[in-house]
């Protein structure tokens, strides 16, 4: 599974006050699903940097309140390729754009 950062988006000051640690967004397209993947939040404590999915919240068949990620590959492997890929090439560019 091959993917391709398309663009890191930073905050504005107002959205950093408002989401404490925000750095920006992500646009991502995985070429080989030809999927176009946005709005993936960055945020940043310490010395740490880590990717929120976009999400949306439910409710199970058990009546309990639940949060879906909007995307997940059904391949494990291919999932655990996206997040690597956000890990370890996304971090590096978005480090580097906000030097």
């Amino acid at each position: 599974m091959k993917f391709e950062l398309i663009g890191f988006y930073g905050a504005s000051e107002e959205q950093k006050k408002k989401r404490k640690n925000l750095l920006g967004t992500i646009h991502v397209y995985c070429i080989d699903a030809d999927l176009d993947i946005r709005g993936i939040q960055v945020f940043k404590t310490n010395s740490s940097m880590f990717f929120a999915m976009p999400h949306f919240r439910a409710i199970d068949e058990d009546g309990n309140k639940v949060t879906y990620p909007h995307l997940r590959f059904t391949d494990k492997i291919n999932q655990k390729k996206f997040m690597c890929f956000l890990h370890e090439v996304c971090k590096k560019k978005i480090e580097k754009e906000l030097k």
